[in-house]
């Protein structure tokens, strides 16, 4: 019985895991309208969200049937928080429609793909009262107006900002000018209720009244890329740098820099970036020569309650020649040998370091590093006591092989010795010498 209830226990614990992955591959590109059925000349407005590598308006087409709207449509897009925020007011016309993105780069299950996303919708003519806006969101870091249009009847409209609610009237077919501020406000983010639309209302620079009415300074990251996109081979370390620039109006200071992929950004945190003052990032990352599945992530800039990032993508490759780096876009270039040189380990370069095939290449002087004194007094003291126990060596080898010649003293003295030994000796006969 417990068998059964631990294989039971096993089955379900991989189902739930199962559908948990499907769930997050299924979310991770989604497109949200406001509703599925629209009037004409209404305002369209969708959220779309996912992994895309780079999304611009004209990524996004209206198409009536199979063919693109041959009339201009007005249409706007911006990227707040990791979501596009769309909105198009749609043509004077009736029938199936759908909005289509093209030609633009994505992640899908590890993968760079560019395939074509379609949500559908249909316009129909009712005799419900419906309104047209313009814009369908706004960006902005002043007070801004709003164009708003009675379509069908005439209509008493309602308007609610913020702690403000109040209504207008407008005649069939006429269009206003509606002003809104953003005085007092303090969030970043505001829903503006006109009729049936919620629009979102992002302020970069929140107004407070004051005795002065002076604008409270914008936080402003921006990165020298757009994203981070490299075909790459395996065992090598790779070198990247970019720009991080403050576009805002203050001063900043602890910018913190992360990523989601295990590399190494240098620095890691930039304690103090003037307003439109640059500073330069270095990332490095090694890929193992196991490493077969392609790398997804992001790199992140933060600072206070503010975080700018940008995605990041390599593709593993097990062909040399496909290797493809930020900036260049075939083999021959890749080699650093072509446009500078590798610095030694107890070298540093004195210039701008760039990807390359082999590792960060130098293009300019590799230069020795500097050392400390007291490391050049320690080298000294250890170079003289090699030197002083290598003569030493030398000299006692020299004494054993070269002993010194003896004095005529030492010679008479050692001659008279031997002749007292000889006397000692049983049977010796002392031999006549002679005259001198």
């Amino acid at each position: 019985m417990d068998i059964k209830k631990r294989q039971i226990f096993i089955f379900l614990s991989l189902m739930i895991f199962l559908i948990l992955i499907f769930i997050q591959l299924t979310l991770s590109l989604e497109i949200k309208m406001s509703k599925d059925s629209y009037q004409p000349r209404e305002t369209l407005q969708a959220e779309i969200s996912g992994n895309f590598i780079s999304l611009k308006s004209e990524n996004i087409m209206i198409y009536k049937e199979n063919k693109v709207h041959s009339e201009p449509i007005i249409q706007g897009l911006t990227k707040q928080d990791r979501v596009y925020y769309y909105y198009a007011v749609l043509p004077n016309q009736e029938g199936n429609f759908s909005l289509r993105i093209e030609n633009a780069e994505y992640i899908k299950s590890g993968d760079i793909v560019s395939d074509t996303i379609i949500k559908n919708f249909t316009i129909k003519q009712t005799n419900e009262s419906s309104q047209s806006i313009n814009p369908g969101f706004i960006f902005t870091k002043k007070d801004f107006s709003i164009k708003v249009k009675a379509l069908n009847k005439d209509q008493d409209i309602s308007i609610s900002f913020e702690n403000y609610t109040y209504n207008i009237f407008l005649f069939e077919e006429f269009e206003e000018l509606v002003p809104f501020s953003i005085a007092g406000i303090t969030t970043k983010k505001s829903i503006l209720k006109i009729g049936n639309y919620n629009i979102p209302v992002f302020i970069v620079n929140n107004i407070t009244e004051n005795i002065t009415n002076q604008s409270s300074p914008i936080s402003q990251i921006d990165f020298s890329i757009d994203n981070l996109n490299a075909i790459i081979f395996t065992n090598r370390t790779y070198f990247f740098s970019f720009y991080l620039e403050n576009t805002g109006e203050a001063n900043l200071t602890n910018i913190n820099l992360t990523n989601s992929f295990n590399a190494t950004i240098i620095p890691s945190k930039i304690d103090s970036l003037k307003t439109q003052e640059k500073a330069q990032v270095n990332l490095t990352i090694f890929i193992k020569e196991k490493q077969k599945k392609n790398i997804s992530g992001e790199i992140t800039a933060k600072i206070e309650n503010y975080s700018f990032s940008i995605p990041v993508y390599f593709e593993i490759t097990e062909n040399l020649s496909k290797v493809t780096l930020p900036g260049i876009n075939n083999t021959n270039t890749l080699s650093c040998k072509n446009i500078g040189k590798i610095c030694l380990e107890d070298e540093e370069c004195k210039g701008q370091l760039t990807p390359s095939l082999e590792a960060a290449c130098c293009i300019g002087e590799c230069v020795k590093k500097k050392t400390s004194s007291s490391g050049n007094w320690i080298y000294g003291v250890i170079i003289l006591i090699i030197v002083l126990a290598v003569v030493g060596f030398v000299f006692w080898k020299y004494k054993q092989k070269n002993p010194r010649s003896k004095t005529m003293d030492e010679i008479v003295k050692q001659k008279v010795d031997l002749k007292k030994i000889n006397r000692n000796r049983p049977g010796h006969v002392e031999e006549d010498e002679g005259e001198y």
